[in-house]
Protein backbone atom coordinates (compact mmCIF):
# COMPACT_ATOMS: atom_id res chain seq x y z
CA UNK A 1 0.00 0.00 0.00
CA UNK A 2 1.19 3.50 -0.85
CA UNK A 3 0.81 6.70 1.40
CA UNK A 4 1.22 10.34 0.78
CA UNK A 5 3.91 12.01 2.33
CA UNK A 6 4.07 15.85 3.97
CA UNK A 7 5.75 18.30 2.06
CA UNK A 8 7.19 20.96 4.56
CA UNK A 9 7.83 24.42 3.03
CA UNK A 10 10.83 26.57 3.36
CA UNK A 11 11.39 30.26 2.52
CA UNK A 12 14.56 30.00 0.51
CA UNK A 13 16.79 27.51 -0.97
CA UNK A 14 19.88 28.64 1.57
CA UNK A 15 17.27 27.65 4.33
CA UNK A 16 16.19 23.89 2.28
CA UNK A 17 19.86 23.67 1.95
CA UNK A 18 20.87 24.15 5.84
CA UNK A 19 18.18 21.41 6.38
CA UNK A 20 19.43 18.73 4.34
CA UNK A 21 23.13 19.74 5.15
CA UNK A 22 22.03 18.83 8.65
CA UNK A 23 20.13 15.32 7.98
CA UNK A 24 22.44 12.35 7.85
CA UNK A 25 20.82 11.09 4.72
CA UNK A 26 19.93 13.62 1.76
CA UNK A 27 19.04 14.04 -1.64
CA UNK A 28 17.96 17.00 -3.77
CA UNK A 29 15.41 16.79 -5.95
CA UNK A 30 14.32 19.42 -9.02
CA UNK A 31 17.65 21.33 -8.36
CA UNK A 32 17.61 21.90 -12.07
CA UNK A 33 14.57 24.01 -11.93
CA UNK A 34 14.00 27.33 -14.17
CA UNK A 35 14.04 29.56 -11.45
CA UNK A 36 12.76 28.10 -8.14
CA UNK A 37 10.14 29.71 -6.39
CA UNK A 38 8.89 26.40 -4.20
CA UNK A 39 11.09 24.67 -1.65
CA UNK A 40 10.50 21.54 0.12
CA UNK A 41 11.75 18.87 2.83
CA UNK A 42 10.35 15.68 2.62
CA UNK A 43 11.29 13.16 5.16
CA UNK A 44 11.26 9.77 4.46
CA UNK A 45 10.96 6.62 7.51
CA UNK A 46 13.03 4.31 5.80
CA UNK A 47 15.35 2.53 7.55
CA UNK A 48 18.01 4.52 7.32
CA UNK A 49 16.11 7.94 7.09
CA UNK A 50 16.09 9.97 4.36
CA UNK A 51 15.61 13.63 3.86
CA UNK A 52 14.49 14.62 0.23
CA UNK A 53 14.81 18.42 -1.07
CA UNK A 54 12.33 19.70 -3.20
CA UNK A 55 12.57 22.82 -5.90
CA UNK A 56 9.50 23.07 -7.69
CA UNK A 57 9.55 26.55 -10.49
CA UNK A 58 6.02 26.46 -9.66
CA UNK A 59 4.57 25.54 -13.13
CA UNK A 60 2.15 22.79 -11.74
CA UNK A 61 -1.04 23.42 -9.98
CA UNK A 62 0.33 21.42 -6.62
CA UNK A 63 3.35 19.12 -5.72
CA UNK A 64 2.58 15.24 -4.42
CA UNK A 65 4.83 12.82 -3.08
CA UNK A 66 3.85 9.12 -2.54
CA UNK A 67 5.88 6.26 -0.27
CA UNK A 68 5.71 2.90 -0.98
CA UNK A 69 7.50 1.25 2.24
CA UNK A 70 8.08 -2.50 0.69
CA UNK A 71 9.85 -1.32 -1.80
CA UNK A 72 10.91 1.08 -0.33
CA UNK A 73 10.20 3.89 -3.19
CA UNK A 74 8.84 7.54 -3.59
CA UNK A 75 7.49 9.26 -6.50
CA UNK A 76 7.57 12.73 -6.71
CA UNK A 77 5.36 14.76 -8.89
CA UNK A 78 6.44 18.37 -9.57
CA UNK A 79 6.37 20.72 -12.54
CA UNK A 80 6.12 18.74 -15.83
CA UNK A 81 8.21 15.67 -13.84
CA UNK A 82 7.92 12.29 -11.79
CA UNK A 83 10.88 11.38 -9.86
CA UNK A 84 11.13 7.79 -8.73
CA UNK A 85 13.67 7.46 -5.78
CA UNK A 86 15.05 4.43 -3.36
CA UNK A 87 14.86 5.35 -0.42
CA UNK A 88 17.10 2.91 0.78
CA UNK A 89 20.02 3.76 -1.28
CA UNK A 90 19.29 7.64 -1.61
CA UNK A 91 19.43 7.65 -5.50
CA UNK A 92 17.06 9.03 -8.17
CA UNK A 93 16.23 5.90 -10.03
CA UNK A 94 14.66 7.96 -12.83
CA UNK A 95 13.16 11.22 -13.70
CA UNK A 96 10.11 11.15 -16.48
CA UNK A 97 9.51 13.98 -18.40
CA UNK A 98 5.43 14.68 -18.68
CA UNK A 99 4.28 16.50 -22.08
CA UNK A 100 2.43 19.38 -19.27
CA UNK A 101 2.56 20.52 -15.88
CA UNK A 102 1.67 17.62 -13.43
CA UNK A 103 -2.01 17.25 -11.94
CA UNK A 104 -2.51 14.76 -9.96
CA UNK A 105 -1.71 11.11 -8.23
CA UNK A 106 -4.66 8.71 -8.88
CA UNK A 107 -5.27 5.49 -7.62
CA UNK A 108 -1.38 4.40 -6.11
CA UNK A 109 -1.29 0.73 -5.24
CA UNK A 110 1.94 -1.34 -4.93
CA UNK A 111 2.87 -1.14 -8.43
CA UNK A 112 2.81 2.98 -8.70
CA UNK A 113 0.10 5.23 -9.83
CA UNK A 114 -1.64 6.87 -12.64
CA UNK A 115 -0.21 10.89 -13.23
CA UNK A 116 -2.58 13.15 -14.68
CA UNK A 117 -1.10 16.38 -16.19
CA UNK A 118 -2.07 18.96 -18.52
CA UNK A 119 -2.07 17.16 -21.50
CA UNK A 120 -3.17 13.66 -20.57
CA UNK A 121 -1.98 10.50 -18.50
CA UNK A 122 0.54 8.85 -17.01
CA UNK A 123 0.84 4.89 -15.89
CA UNK A 124 4.10 4.70 -13.75
CA UNK A 125 5.64 2.13 -11.42
CA UNK A 126 7.55 2.93 -8.25
CA UNK A 127 10.45 1.71 -9.97
CA UNK A 128 10.52 4.60 -12.51
CA UNK A 129 9.55 2.56 -15.27
CA UNK A 130 6.28 4.43 -17.74
CA UNK A 131 3.57 1.72 -17.88
CA UNK A 132 1.78 3.50 -20.64
CA UNK A 133 1.25 7.29 -21.49
CA UNK A 134 -1.74 8.72 -23.40
CA UNK A 135 -1.69 12.54 -24.28
CA UNK A 136 -4.46 14.92 -26.25
CA UNK A 137 -3.49 17.93 -28.38
CA UNK A 138 -5.08 20.69 -26.24
CA UNK A 139 -5.68 21.13 -22.20
CA UNK A 140 -7.08 18.99 -19.96
CA UNK A 141 -9.78 20.87 -17.87
CA UNK A 142 -10.98 18.30 -15.54
CA UNK A 143 -10.66 14.13 -14.71
CA UNK A 144 -12.16 11.30 -12.83
CA UNK A 145 -11.56 7.98 -12.57
CA UNK A 146 -15.61 5.85 -13.96
CA UNK A 147 -15.87 2.32 -11.93
CA UNK A 148 -12.69 2.27 -10.75
CA UNK A 149 -11.04 0.93 -14.48
CA UNK A 150 -11.71 3.73 -17.20
CA UNK A 151 -10.08 7.52 -16.83
CA UNK A 152 -12.02 10.14 -18.11
CA UNK A 153 -9.78 13.35 -19.32
CA UNK A 154 -11.85 16.30 -20.28
CA UNK A 155 -9.95 18.25 -22.87
CA UNK A 156 -10.89 21.63 -24.22
CA UNK A 157 -12.55 22.27 -26.50
CA UNK A 158 -13.32 18.39 -27.03
CA UNK A 159 -17.05 17.59 -27.97
CA UNK A 160 -16.27 14.87 -25.15
CA UNK A 161 -14.05 12.92 -22.80
CA UNK A 162 -11.07 11.35 -23.60
CA UNK A 163 -11.23 7.43 -22.40
CA UNK A 164 -8.26 5.49 -21.10
CA UNK A 165 -8.42 2.39 -19.61
CA UNK A 166 -6.39 2.54 -16.51
CA UNK A 167 -5.01 -1.58 -16.63
CA UNK A 168 -3.35 -0.49 -19.99
CA UNK A 169 -3.50 2.84 -20.84
CA UNK A 170 -5.56 1.97 -24.32
CA UNK A 171 -7.90 4.88 -25.22
CA UNK A 172 -11.54 3.54 -25.47
CA UNK A 173 -14.20 4.83 -28.02
CA UNK A 174 -16.94 7.03 -26.70
CA UNK A 175 -20.08 6.36 -25.31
Amino acid sequence: MSADLELTPCESLAELQKHLAKATRSLLVGGESEAPRGFFIINVAAEAPLMIGLCSSGVSPRQRVLWQAKQGRVLIGSDCTVTSVDAQTGKIISNVRLDGAFFDFLLPDDNGATIVHELGAVGIGFDGAVRWSVSSDDVVENFRVETGRILELDIVDADGPLRVSLAEGRVLEAE
